[in-house]
């Protein structure tokens, strides 16, 4: 077989070994892809916890002012240890809270939950927080439903 021969064998081991190399490292993509869609999925869960925790200080809060004020804050203390290191545990994989109170309605990280007058702030400013949204990284994991500011 004389050089002219092999050449065109050459060149099909080429794109063949160049069409595997592709199509591995696509794999390798969407590997890492469903591995990010399993570490988002088990955020998603673990807020859940934190939405708990959350509501339970709010039903404290609401029962500690019509019975004993001190106990419910007793109960809110007591109840907040276990939040805090389930923040500290998202925080440690990147994971934070949305923090937009006071600041302009970004409607890629926020729901409008609600809507109130405010003559002396602008539209569209966010009042508060009705269910805190999360990222991780710059990835949105859930967005947080806020009160606007509409007059």
């Amino acid at each position: 077989m004389n050089k002219n021969d092999l050449l065109p064998v050459i060149e099909e081991e080429i794109t063949r070994l160049k069409k595997e190399n592709l199509k591995q490292k696509n794999d390798m993509e969407e590997m890492s892809l469903n591995h990010e869609r399993q570490i988002d999925a088990l955020i998603k869960d673990f807020i859940t916890v934190l939405d708990a925790y959350e509501k339970a200080e709010i039903k404290v809060q609401e029962l500690g002012s019509i019975k004993d004020e001190d106990t419910a804050q007793r109960a809110i203390r007591r109840m907040s240890q276990p939040k805090r290191v389930a923040l500290s545990v998202l925080s440690k994989h990147n994971v934070s809270q949305i923090d937009i109170v006071g600041k302009h309605l970004n409607e890629d990280l926020c729901s409008v939950y609600e809507t109130e007058p405010d003559n002396e702030k602008e539209n569209d400013i966010v009042l508060s927080i009705e269910k805190n949204g999360y990222v991780r990284g710059d990835r949105l994991i859930r967005r947080a439903e806020v009160i606007v500011v509409r007059n």
